[in-house]
């Protein structure tokens, strides 16, 4: 026959609350309620008030720009069709007095030929308005005094003899061509001789006559995958009579 254990289990783990433990719990429910309805009235106040002093002052900014626009003689603009506040440019003050001295127009005395613009150490001071670059030259289109009569005239300064200035970038290795013409590239490292001799090559091509090279050390900061941010660059200086910059742009010998 089993022997069966005497153990009483107990359904009933809670206590039953009190009368004062109940009137305390109500109690602190109903100042947690006071309080978190004080808070956040207190929130909504602050918001309103900001909101309210926001509002105050655009208006008030509204009315200070509005006296501002307003015309100094008190005249109202009437013409039909355009803005009130239109009107603030009757108000300004224009300047007649004129410290340049006369402009040259069509009815001037002044000759082409016999005007004086040179300073005493042969310099020249010269207004520059715009410019134009065409076949090399560079033209500085402007306004210079005529030291002689005190007028105004228009000139034009050309700058000729212009160089461009080209940096080749020599392979990793030496291309060799086969006798197809096929180009490939080879296991040699090509010397400074070898690049100076390619671009010799590309230049009488491009019809460049006269030109100037020597390698130098230049630092490369654009980023490109392919380009060394320190290198030996051949630096090439020549004139504006041949395509070379157009045509073999972007290519390394």
């Amino acid at each position: 026959m089993p022997i069966r254990p005497r153990v009483t289990l107990k359904t009933d783990l809670m206590r039953t609350l009190t009368q004062q433990e109940k009137r305390t719990i109500r109690i602190a429910a109903a100042v947690l309620g006071i309080f978190a309805l004080l808070y956040g009235g207190l929130n909504c106040w602050k918001l309103f008030q900001a909101r309210r002093s926001a509002y105050a002052l655009l208006v008030r900014e509204a009315r200070d720009l509005k006296k501002e626009l307003k015309p100094m003689n008190g005249v109202p603009n009437k013409a039909s069709g355009s803005a009130s506040w239109l009107s603030v440019y009757d108000s300004l003050s224009i300047a007649k007095d004129d410290t340049l001295g006369p402009l040259n127009n069509a009815s001037s005395s002044v000759n082409n030929s016999n005007i004086s613009a040179l300073e005493l150490d042969g310099s020249l001071r010269f207004f520059w308005l715009d410019y134009l670059e065409h076949e090399g030259k560079l033209y500085f289109i402007g306004k210079l005094k005529d030291k002689t009569s005190g007028a105004w005239v228009s000139c034009c300064i050309t700058v000729e003899g212009l160089q461009r200035n080209l940096f080749v970038l020599p392979r990793e290795k030496r291309v060799e061509q086969d006798e197809e013409g096929t180009s490939y590239e080879t296991d040699e490292v090509p010397g400074l001789k070898d690049v100076y001799d390619d671009f010799d090559q590309v230049r009488r091509k491009a019809g460049i006559r006269t030109w100037k090279a020597k390698f130098v050390k230049r630092k490369y900061a654009f980023g490109e995958a392919d380009v060394p941010k320190e290198a030996s660059w051949l630096k090439v200086v020549y004139g504006f009579e041949g395509l070379l910059s157009s045509v073999h742009h972007n290519q390394s010998y």
